[in-house]
């Protein structure tokens, strides 16, 4: 009686046994809700990456796809032909992801495409992982070489040896006002 929300809790107070109970509260709310099924399959197939990092969309996409498998289980057996279903269904969650990818991601999309045989979804998303990472270091490269006449190395050694006090004082150099031997 503990687990039942209070306002249901009156319509099986008087139940004989705790089978009942379940059985009643089953009836009443294991159903399927038909909207929510259309708007996760819409969901699906317009999701898009637009601002989202690859991490974000392939997330995105595994919360649909947890809950339209939770709502819509998919019939599983170990026939021959349950295993093409499920390959086949694989295939079309790969599709779904990477069609929603940016354009910047279209050559990726292609080498995925292109391997023999297709990777698992987890693995496309773990080489765009990959490659989002070496578009994020050549930005922060790309960023550091822009500062006049100071190379990315120099600049990010002279952050990393400010003082508290804002002052630099590079490692090595001897100055007679910091003290440093």
């Amino acid at each position: 009686m503990n687990a039942v929300r209070p306002g249901l809790l009156s319509s099986v107070l008087y139940e004989s046994s705790a089978h009942k109970v379940c059985e009643d509260l089953k009836e009443r709310f294991d159903k399927v809700n038909g909207s929510r099924i259309l708007y996760l399959h819409r969901e699906v197939y317009t999701v898009t990456q637009g601002t989202m990092t690859v991490t974000d969309y392939f997330s995105k996409f595994r919360e649909l796809w947890d809950e339209f498998d939770t709502l819509m289980p998919c019939p599983g057996c170990l026939c021959p032909e349950s295993k093409k279903y499920a390959q086949h269904f694989e295939y079309q969650r790969l599709l779904q992801f990477l069609t929603g990818l940016n354009v910047s991601y279209s050559q990726s999309r292609s080498k995925i495409m292109m391997m023999y045989p297709l990777p698992s979804i987890n693995k496309a998303y773990s080489l765009l992982v990959d490659q989002e990472s070496q578009r994020n270091l050549a930005k922060h490269n790309t960023s550091c070489s822009g500062n006049a006449g100071v190379t990315c190395g120099e600049r990010c050694n002279m952050i990393t040896n400010m003082t508290p006090a804002g002052n630099q004082q590079y490692r090595g150099s001897r100055s007679s006002n910091s003290g440093v031997a």
